[in-house]
């Protein structure tokens, strides 16, 4: 079950600082978003949508998503 105050990447707001809480993807895919600085407990910003996918930052490095990837990523706003 998922936290009320959790939600998926592709709804979060743009251009606030989330945490990543789960990545819910196969584990192949989960080790090579960790090596690429998507990884539980870090933080991550979303700062645009387009075509279905979003463009994230993570540290100092943009990110391109497909929504599909971006679905099954769950954040929370930072504390």
């Amino acid at each position: 079950m998922t936290h009320p105050s959790h939600i998926r990447l592709c709804d979060a707001p743009l251009g606030r600082h989330l945490r990543i809480k789960r990545l819910g993807l196969d584990p192949d895919l989960s080790a090579r978003l960790r090596e690429m600085g998507i990884c539980e407990e870090g933080f991550i910003t979303c700062l645009a949508r387009s075509h279905g996918g979003i463009i994230c930052q993570v540290f100092s490095t943009k990110i391109g998503l497909n929504g599909h990837l971006a679905g099954s990523i769950v954040v929370s706003a930072s504390e």
